[in-house]
């Protein structure tokens, strides 16, 4: 369907792919898929490996994305500060990547990233979406104004959903302060939305996690 046809033909089992060798594919040309480390040295590149070793196994053997990992990450990094935040992000106040096509500046460039994301939900007035890891709440406010649609953000950072509901908060555009299990697990949500989508949550989300995560979206 659209510009979802690829990606619905593969969920739905009607498309084919092998993923490993089409994921190298699309690595090459860039700068992830051609770096090269010829001049770095092994003796160096050992070291590290063996000072990152506990760590490393700590994170094979745990899962450091639980509840109370997450809560206690969050604590640390997303509420020191939202004065910190807005002079470092500007008013787009947002964290993730831009996407620079015929952008001049930054705003202009997560303007870019909100339509890009906007045109791919192909939202229609009136339907119910979640943003789940929503930051400051301007991803959401964004696809509210220009879908017509009712959104719900959802965050683990106490201080991002005050920001977002001082700011922005206004009938059809909410802010929840919450880990997105529990509002997968919130019989209120459960089957509740049209659209979700998640932006640049999945690090936080852990490889241990991402099975339940889309068992989660799937919920809603």
């Amino acid at each position: 369907k659209l510009n979802l046809g690829i990606a619905e033909g593969y969920m739905h089992g009607k498309l084919k792919v092998d993923p490993l060798p089409f994921f190298i594919t699309l690595l090459n040309d860039t700068a992830l898929g051609t770096r090269r480390k010829d001049h770095a040295s092994p003796v160096l590149d050992l070291i590290v490996k063996a000072i990152l070793l506990p760590q490393d196994m700590m994170a094979y053997l745990t899962n450091q994305q639980s509840r109370e990992l997450s809560s206690r990450v969050t604590k640390q990094h997303y509420d020191a500060g939202n004065d910190l935040y807005e002079v470092m992000l500007g008013p787009s106040m947002s964290y993730t990547c831009a996407y620079w096509k015929d952008a001049t500046n930054l705003d202009d460039a997560q303007r870019n990233k909100f339509n890009l994301i906007y045109r791919k939900l192909e939202l229609e007035p009136g339907m119910k979406v979640a943003d789940l890891g929503m930051g400051w709440g301007t991803a959401a406010a964004h696809m509210h104004e220009h879908g017509k649609v009712d959104v719900t953000g959802v965050s683990l950072s106490e201080q991002q959903v005050k920001w977002a509901q001082a700011h922005l908060t206004k009938p059809g555009l909410q802010f929840i302060w919450s880990d997105y299990r529990d509002h997968c697990e919130d019989p209120k949500y459960q089957g509740y939305y049209d659209r979700v989508y998640s932006i640049g949550m999945l690090e936080h989300v852990g490889y241990k996690n991402l099975e339940p995560f889309f068992r989660c979206v799937k919920q809603l």
